[in-house]
């Protein structure tokens, strides 16, 4: 697998671990994109960008993979900020996973928008978060 395959593996696999979290959004955390009948609120996951951290001689040290992560409600659902703060507290300085090459992840920036969905309003609150791969 490569790093961006770890890290979303990582993020994922802290995110359904946990069971408050889980119980927040009644088991709804996605990869990518949310399925197509999914109800809010839900956590969504999504790849943004990647850069190489490289030797003098090109020679890669890590790679940093940033996933923004975020809580989708109705923006009337005052539980979303409450589940935002849920979802930093397990990524932001989350252990290093041996097995997947991770040595760690740290919240880059906040990220806070609104989507109008076919007239329905909806609330993104969450962060950036920075996956430090192997």
């Amino acid at each position: 697998m490569t790093e961006t395959g770890n890290a979303a593996e990582y993020l994922i696999g802290i995110l359904r671990g946990d069971s408050a979290l889980m119980a927040m959004v009644n088991q709804r955390v996605y990869l990518n994109e949310p399925h197509p009948e999914a109800r809010t609120p839900f956590v969504l996951v999504t790849y943004y960008e990647s850069n190489d951290a490289s030797a003098v001689n090109a020679a890669r040290i890590f790679t940093q993979v940033d996933y923004t992560a975020r809580v989708v409600a109705k923006a009337k659902d005052n539980s979303a900020d409450a589940i935002a703060r849920r979802v930093d507290e397990l990524l932001h300085k989350s252990a290093p996973n041996q097995t997947l090459k991770v040595l760690g992840c740290a919240r880059q920036k906040p990220v806070n928008f609104l989507e109008n969905d076919k007239g329905v309003l909806l609330k993104h609150t969450g962060g950036i978060y920075r996956v430090y791969a192997m």
